[in-house]
């Protein structure tokens, strides 16, 4: 979604632009690999210090803090307290203060990981460029809420064994699926009264609905592929837009 808002506002040429990116593929792998190492693999590391300091994240460390080095400064504090969030997602930051990991609040988690991925991959690089689109926010926040949801669902077993509580393990199929639909009706419905549905957001709505009905069909690596996909294809087609 950032290479695209970008190159739409013709700056995805620009040194800051180019780090940004750059930052942002570093940073989002990054949590994906301590997410497993914190939530998902059987040993879990001893302490976030003795993890922080082998190797491999101290490389992954030092690129960030490089590729840091291109951005504003407020772009920076502003990433970094992202970070901090997704960090506090997978380990527990704030258990000095009674707070667990952010995933053990399976009804806050795709609303957390929704604000911090929209925040990241489009508000930011809107701020960026100095060209705030609400529109454009308010329906890549749904889409994102909806594939963030249709992960949990996913991940409802394994989250019912951890007994964490989630929209998906919480509610039965068909009550799910239904608020799922919900959504994509809202999206629509929205769109309408803002005169801005039109014919690439009735596309990407279909392409929502297609992913709810056949998402407990797919392998894991489809559904990644799907799920995943459903981003990149909102990003791709704002290029018509």
């Amino acid at each position: 979604m950032p290479a695209v808002l970008f190159y739409q506002h013709g700056a995805w040429s620009q040194r800051s632009a180019i780090a940004y990116i750059a930052l942002l593929f570093v940073a989002t792998s990054t949590a994906y690999q301590w997410h497993h190492a914190f939530y998902h693999q059987a040993t879990k590391p001893a302490s976030l210090r003795s993890f922080l300091q082998a190797v491999p994240q101290v490389r992954r460390l030092l690129l960030m803090a490089l590729l840091s080095l291109a951005l504003p400064w407020p772009i920076l504090i502003l990433f970094g307290l992202l970070a901090l969030l997704a960090l506090a997602y997978s380990y527990p930051l704030l258990e000095v203060w009674g707070i667990a990991s952010f995933n053990r609040y399976g009804l806050l988690k795709p609303f957390l990981l929704s604000a911090v991925w929209v925040l990241a991959t489009a508000l930011l690089p809107m701020y960026m460029m100095g060209a705030l689109q609400p529109i454009v926010l308010w329906q890549y926040s749904l889409m994102v809420c909806l594939s963030c949801c249709l992960f949990d669902a996913r991940d409802a077993a394994k989250d019912a064994r951890h007994q964490v509580r989630t929209f998906a393990n919480r509610m039965r199929s068909s009550t799910f699926h239904a608020l799922m639909y919900g959504v994509v009706l809202g999206y629509w419905a929205l769109a309408y009264q803002q005169h801005a549905l039109d014919g690439v957001v009735i596309t990407r709505g279909i392409a929502a609905l297609l992913c709810i009905r056949y998402y407990a069909l797919c392998s894991a690596y489809v559904f990644e592929v799907a799920i995943n996909g459903l981003l990149l294809f909102f990003a791709l087609t704002q290029l018509f837009v």
